[in-house]
């Protein structure tokens, strides 16, 4: 899957929308009022709805003037207000979701959480702190889908330290234990596919996640061709595991850099 197909997919189907929704507008506001009888206001019969046939001139306008004539494409819109077909390209016919699908998702999250919902991440304790500020046990910290949980902003898990040091907690005898169990659905969507999971785009969800749950590499070359170039994580730990199988050429080579990560049935 090409990284710029993905990016401009869900901005030129986002442009799309919009002017969707103006013609549609537009049409409203130049159709004038008309008194009408309770029976003239009820949704037409599924069998006489037709498409608009100005919204579908504009809409195949916008599509093959779109720049992406090798695409595929399927478009549906409907009446909100009585669920009357206005257009139709191609959608009777199944398609593989790809990024624009976020931009229906993120509406749909501001319909039912609002703008001003707050993701809330708590921290537990099976104990009281003592009078020294000490924490003789686990310190658990309960994530609940919170996507800006970061170490390296003042906001994020160095706002939430300075919380827990006014409350008077100094040390913590025990193991800071990540509980992500808030999330309880399958990990990865059904019909997924694999070589997808190697890339960023095909993260599995996690009600827990610290510094977007990703790690920066560094590739240095080494001093002459032929060497293994150094790779370096700006975080180490025992949890991710390196096979470097580079090496460095000489100046001018053309250079190919692929990262691949193993898959498990498990």
């Amino acid at each position: 899957m090409s990284t710029n197909r993905n990016i401009l997919r869900p901005a030129i189907l986002l442009a799309i929308t919009l002017s969707v929704l103006l013609i549609v507008a537009r049409s409203r506001e130049a159709t004038p009022k008309q008194v009408t009888s309770p029976a003239a206001n009820q949704p037409a019969p599924a069998s006489s709805t037709s498409p608009d046939p100005n919204l579908t001139r504009e809409i195949d306008r916008l599509i093959d003037e779109s720049g992406l004539p090798q695409a595929r494409w399927g478009v549906v819109v409907k009446s909100l207000a009585d669920g009357q077909l206005l257009y139709s390209r191609d959608g009777h016919k199944l398609f593989t979701p790809a990024s624009n699908m976020k931009i229906y998702t993120t509406a749909v999250a501001l319909d039912l959480l609002g703008a001003d919902y707050r993701w809330r991440t708590s921290v537990y304790a099976g104990q009281q702190v003592d009078p020294s500020g000490t924490l003789d046990g686990d310190l658990i910290l309960y994530g609940r889908g919170a996507p800006d949980l970061d170490s390296f902003k003042k906001d994020g898990l160095p706002a939430l330290a300075a919380q827990l040091k006014e409350q008077g907690l100094r040390r913590v005898r025990g193991n800071i234990i990540g509980d992500e169990s808030y999330f309880r659905g399958e990990l990865f969507g059904f019909g997924w596919q694999w070589n997808d999971l190697q890339w960023y785009f095909g993260a599995e969800p996690s009600a827990l996640s610290v510094d977007q749950n990703s790690i920066a590499l560094k590739i240095a070359p080494a001093t002459k061709p032929g060497i293994a170039p150094a790779l370096t994580l700006d975080h180490e730990g025992d949890y991710l595991r390196l096979t470097n199988n580079t090496m460095t050429v000489a100046s001018g080579e053309a250079t190919t850099i692929g990262i691949n990560r193993g898959l498990s049935d498990s």
